[in-house]
């Protein structure tokens, strides 16, 4: 199958879609704007944008050579990660089957904020055959916005079951980052914004510091961060570190004790419904801490949960896990179990795969129609 996928080619999740099925013997074509795109084994890579972007003059040059791109390398599948930045230009092309990923805010926030999008993001999706909605949210907004609601396919997160494992966790990188052998390492890694609820982190952790001596808490400097690393300075439980690249994301997953979270999306604000994060300290044998949300509840997720609002109810929650080294085992242990069902790169993408296995079929199928048709109209008009 010759398979184009769109999207930012320096994006571990785009990289991973891109050379997974390349692997699998497929014909792989990646078209990005992104023009610190590196070379990729197996995978032809079309770098579309401009060396210095300029707004809507870039954005209207990367349509016309994702456009051209797209028609000379006629591929049997398009798939666009990224409903406005790389969907628009893949709508415009007029291809088909037309599949779609729904990353991040691409349907949310900037639907509200902007006009043009929101309207760009309508045609994107009245001409999308199947789109792959990262969580509920997603899918309800996708609907608000004149999605077929049965175009819509939920599909989860996925990682490397392989890289992301509990044989990466290195005590090695625990010394170095100060953690004692009894010591209770934590890990937040979500950037300081508004929408990922870090006020319910910053008033927790002063109070988890006072009931647990051992706890150690890993945060990075993403996001507006100064602030609160300079409110939280007292607290020397706290280890504050810069963006992990990806490739060793998987050994600081492993080395910590617990994963938490506070993410629960605001009035417009959507993103995945668990994150590439959380699947991956799943996969690492971490027990989780997570905020009480609907699709929480589904059988792949074996999370401690506490009502987002309810920080005190956050704080006891890490106090129990951080207290009972069996407890945290157990969890971490089921945690990885249900990452390898399901959400392992072949799991996820062997469902893409019979999505797109489908599309080509329906294609096929009407296209059979339509020459069927064809002829009967030939025949009556020649016995005409």
């Amino acid at each position: 199958m010759k398979i184009c996928f769109l999207g930012d080619g320096c994006s571990p999740i785009i990289r991973s879609w891109a050379e997974y099925f390349a692997q699998e013997g497929n014909i792989v074509d990646l078209i990005t704007a992104n023009m610190a795109t590196p070379p990729m084994p197996w995978v032809s890579v079309h770098r579309v944008g401009d060396k210095h972007p300029r707004k809507l003059l870039t954005f209207i040059r990367i349509i016309w050579r994702t456009k051209r791109t797209i028609k000379r390398i006629h591929p049997d599948i398009i798939h666009a990660h990224s409903i406005y930045a790389y969907g628009v230009p893949a709508a415009l092309s007029g291809a088909h089957p037309f599949v779609g990923t729904q990353m991040g805010d691409d349907i949310g926030v900037l639907t509200y904020r902007s006009w043009i999008a929101r309207e760009a993001v309508k045609r994107v999706l009245r001409n999308i055959d199947v789109l792959f909605a990262k969580d509920i949210y997603a899918k309800q907004r996708a609907i608000e916005l004149g999605c077929d609601e049965r175009k819509i396919k939920l599909l989860t997160s996925t990682c490397d079951t392989k890289q992301f494992s509990p044989e990466a966790r290195s005590n090695e990188l625990r010394i170095r980052l100060g953690v004692q052998a009894t010591d209770v390492l934590a890990i937040f890694t979500r950037p300081f914004t508004d929408q990922y609820r870090v006020d319910i982190l910053e008033r927790a952790l002063p109070l988890a510091f006072e009931h647990n001596p051992n706890l150690k808490v890993i945060l990075l400097e993403r996001g507006d961060y100064k602030p609160v690393k300079a409110r939280l300075a007292p607290y020397k439980g706290i280890i504050w570190l810069p963006p992990i690249p990806h490739e060793q994301f998987h050994t600081y997953l492993a080395s910590a004790d617990m994963f938490i979270d506070t993410f629960v999306p605001r009035d417009g604000m959507l993103g995945h419904a668990h994150g590439t994060a959380v699947v991956e300290a799943m996969a690492c044998g971490l027990p989780l801490i997570l905020p009480d949300k609907p699709e929480f509840h589904f059988p792949w997720f074996n999370a401690l949960l506490f009502p987002i609002e309810n920080w005190y109810g956050f704080v006891l929650t890490i106090d129990e896990l951080a207290e009972d080294s069996s407890w945290r085992a157990y969890l971490g242990t089921e945690a990885r179990k249900l990452a390898v069902q399901y959400f392992d790169r072949s799991v996820v993408m062997g469902q893409a795969f019979h999505t797109y296995n489908s599309l080509l079929s329906a294609g096929c199928v009407e296209r059979e129609r339509v020459l069927s048709e064809g002829s009967l109209v030939s025949e009556r008009k020649g016995r005409e």
